[in-house]
């Protein structure tokens, strides 16, 4: 049914066709042009850059393949329909028509030479990122950049648009109609449905977040190949059904008909796919729906107060295994025969101990609630144990947030960013309180319950084993045994987090308060603006946090101040009845390589 030679010979001829065409020519030389511009005004000598645009080794061949999403779309609608319908108009390949070339063939040759094109194209584009990259003194260079950018951009964009074009002027025999038709819905996607569904939508790859970190590495890896595929086998359905609906003699009619059903395997095929993104973008919506709906039924329910809090933590992979145990207090005036925590509902419960007993316990979502096995009189104190293991689902962070604020992508430059509000990985950790990696007596958002939470303030110890070469971060001064980091906070707080990765740590003792920085190997382009500071960096920060106390009529309370270097996608939420955003934790502040 398939023919190597006949397609590669089709290719070859259409493609000297292609290249000759000054439409194409124009294309190349304003693309090329116009990324050596923008290469220049941004990344290259010609000024200083900022080290925003070139913190990250990933950025320079990203952002022009991106930039040339769109046009380049357009680009191979006007050429692919008028691969097809000018050989009905002028008859230029009518030597093929009379050999016994099958129309799979035919269609397959046309596309693989407008693919070659532009792929080739491609290629140059990047490499005019990868001369400024390899010859600039202010980048990094990362070579796997240069290949799978191409590969999860240009690819699927070129053969999806390929495919639906041939498909819809063979259907339509008119050009000037299928271009009119398929521009106009690819305006739709980009007006209307900018940003929607998670950028399922997002055939050009303009919005999908796919930027990589440093620190982390790629988010949601698994949602982007899904989404890249789609479109990428959705174009080769078109492809199989364009040459099942050609309009030229067929060599043998069981062939057509086996082009037809391959063709419909092929685009059910891209349908499971599709409904496995839609499941992927739906689940976590849904989640937390049920949790907020969980949390009605139990926002009335008197519970404990937490006295004391200690959390012994050990990290596996993409998993923790946790300990947590509780001294807890029932401040309430009525006996308490049921109580109930939050963790996350990726946690799975080991066991529970109530002053030393195992006892049953039930975990539904979130909830952990335990009814048997005690009964705490008001003022009364008691033990509580759990032990909890598992990964963590971000989606359970933050519900107070509405579905279109939740979806909306974070802004860097001209990428959409995937918003992370965890990160749990062999490599690098990042947890705080919002996404309930450890048992807490506060439910969360319900709309019955949001004005009546209340600040509990907990003496916390905190136990964490790292892996070799990484440094553990958190709330008070750290007790350091190997790769066993245990903190003890000089005093209670409302919450405490936890950040694991590769840190080198720069600090300074002002006025018995620590100042720190912790970021990342190599990010630190910031030590060369400090060269001419070291006999007065003391007072000028004592002055600056003299400014701010006298300002805010308050005094700093803590013993140390660290900012912490973290990965461009983690994100956070402005709350109405917050005063601080999950980028604020006590003694803390989280510096996102974007800001």
């Amino acid at each position: 049914m398939i023919s190597i030679k006949n397609i590669l010979t089709i290719s070859r001829f259409e493609a000297k066709v292609l290249w000759r065409n000054w439409f194409f020519r124009i294309l190349a030389i304003a693309g090329i042009g116009f990324l050596t511009i923008f290469n220049i005004a941004v990344f290259s000598e010609a000024d200083v850059p900022r080290w925003a645009f070139l913190s990250n080794s990933w950025m320079m061949p990203y952002a022009s393949l991106v930039l040339i999403s769109i046009p380049q779309a357009a680009a191979v609608v006007f050429l692919a329909t008028g691969l097809i319908k000018k050989d009905k108009k002028v008859d230029t390949n009518e030597v093929f028509f009379v050999r016994p070339i099958s129309n799979l063939d035919y269609v397959l040759g046309k596309a693989l030479a407008l693919f070659k094109l532009f792929f080739l194209l491609n290629l140059i584009f990047v490499s005019i990122s990868l001369i400024f990259n390899i010859t600039s003194p202010y980048t990094t260079f990362e070579p796997l950049a240069y290949i799978l950018y191409p590969l999860l951009t240009s690819m699927p964009t070129i053969m999806f648009t390929t495919g639906i074009s041939f498909l819809l002027v063979t259907i339509l025999k008119n050009q000037p109609i299928s271009i009119v038709l398929l521009l106009g819905l690819a305006g739709v996607q980009l007006i209307y449905y900018f940003d929607q569904f998670s950028n399922i939508l997002d055939f050009v790859a303009f919005r999908l977040p796919m930027f990589t970190s440093d620190i982390a590495g790629f988010q949601d890896m698994e949602f982007a190949l899904m989404q890249r595929s789609f479109y990428f086998i959705l174009g080769i359905a078109f492809l199989f059904m364009t040459a099942f609906l050609l309009d030229r003699l067929s060599s043998h009619k069981t062939t057509k008909v086996l082009t037809g059903v391959i063709g419909l395997a092929v685009l059910a095929f891209s349908s499971i796919i599709m409904l496995r993104l839609w499941d992927m973008r739906q689940d976590p919506i849904e989640l937390r729906e049920q949790m907020v709906s969980l949390n009605g039924q139990w926002a009335e329910e008197p519970n404990i107060s937490i006295l004391s809090h200690s959390i012994d933590l050990e990290l596996s992979e993409n998993e923790i295994m946790g300990n947590s145990a509780m001294l807890v207090k029932n401040n309430t005036p009525e006996t308490l025969n049921k109580i109930y925590f939050s963790l996350n509902p990726g946690l799975k419960l080991d066991d529970v101990l109530v002053n030393g007993q195992s006892v049953p316990a039930a975990k539904n979502l979130h909830i952990v609630s335990i009814a048997k096995g005690f009964s705490l009189a008001p003022a009364q104190e008691m033990n509580v144990e759990l032990k909890y293991s598992g990964t963590i689902q971000e989606s359970a962070a933050h519900l107070e947030v509405d579905e279109e604020r939740y979806e909306s992508p974070l802004e860097y430059f001209m990428f959409s960013l995937q918003k992370k509000y965890a990160f749990l990985q062999s490599d690098y950790v990042l947890l705080t309180k919002d996404v309930m990696w450890y048992p807490d007596t506060q439910i969360g958002y319900s709309p019955k319950n949001h004005s009546t939470d209340k600040i509990s303030f907990i003496d916390f110890q905190l136990r964490v084993k790292t892996r070799d070469g990484q440094m553990a971060i958190s709330q008070g001064e750290p007790l350091i045994n190997g790769n066993i980091y245990e903190f003890r906070p000089e005093y209670p707080l409302p919450q405490i987090s936890l950040v694991v990765g590769d840190y080198v740590k720069k600090d300074i003792i002002v006025d018995s308060i620590e100042y720190a920085v912790y970021h990342y190997r190599e990010h630190d382009f910031f030590e060369d603006h400090l060269d001419q500071l070291p006999d007065t960096l003391n007072s000028l920060i004592t002055d600056l946090s003299n400014e701010y106390e006298d300002a805010q009529k308050i005094s700093y309370p803590f013993k140390r101040l660290q900012f912490v270097e973290t990965p461009l996608q983690f994100s956070a939420y402005t709350k109405v009845y917050e005063t601080h955003q999950a980028y604020l934790q006590p003694e803390t502040v989280f510096w996102p390589k974007r800001r």
